[in-house]
C-alpha cells in the first residue's frame, strides 16, 4: 500500500475524533495560522476476526507546519495494531492525543513563543515598520527574535 504524499511532510500524528478536532480548532485557530485540508482518508491497517480495523485521517496545516488528525472509525478496534502499523510505516512522525495537544505547539515554536503565529514575512515588515517610525528599540527587539524563532516551512 502507498502512502498518502501528505505523510511526508507531516510532522504530528494527533488522535482525535472529529468533535476533539473541531475543539483544538477553535481553541487554537486565532492563535496560529490554521489551514484545514478537507481532503481526508481512511486507511484499513489490517482485519481482526475477518472485519477490518480502519483509522480516518485529515490533516491541516499550522502556521505552514502539516499535522494528521486520526481516529479509530471501524466496527472493531484494535489499538496495538494501529500502533504497529504507525511504527512501521511512520517511524519518525511523533504522535500525540487531543489532550497532549499542546506537545504539537511546542513542536512548532520549541522556544515557547507565547503569542501566536508569526509567520517570517511577517516578523520582516513589523522590522520594516518599526524602522521607518523610528522606534529603533522595537527593531531591535524583532531583530534578535527573528534569529532566535524556528523558521517556517513551507
Amino acid at each position: 500500500m502507498d502512502l498518502d504524499l501528505r505523510f511526508k511532510d507531516t510532522i504530528y500524528l494527533v488522535e482525535a475524533n472529529s468533535c476533539e478536532g473541531v475543539y483544538l480548532w477553535k481553541e487554537f485557530h486565532t492563535q496560529f495560522y490554521w489551514e484545514q485540508d478537507c481532503s481526508g482518508k481512511i486507511i484499513q491497517i489490517g482485519e481482526l476476526d475477518n472485519r477490518p480495523v480502519n483509522i480516518e485521517i485529515s490533516w491541516s496545516k499550522i502556521n505552514r507546519y502539516r499535522v494528521a488528525f486520526w481516529d479509530a472509525c471501524s466496527q472493531v478496534v484494535d489499538y496495538k495494531m494501529i500502533n504497529d502499523w504507525f511504527l512501521d510505516n511512520l517511524p519518525d512522525v511523533h504522535r500525540t492525543d487531543a489532550m497532549n495537544f499542546h506537545q504539537v505547539i511546542h513542536a512548532i515554536y520549541p522556544t515557547g513563543w507565547p503569542y501566536g503565529p508569526v509567520i517570517d514575512e511577517d516578523l520582516k515588515e513589523l522590522i520594516i515598520r518599526s524602522e521607518k517610525t523610528k522606534n529603533i528599540y522595537v527593531a531591535s527587539i524583532l531583530k534578535n527574535l527573528s534569529k532566535i524563532l524556528p523558521k517556517s516551512r513551507s
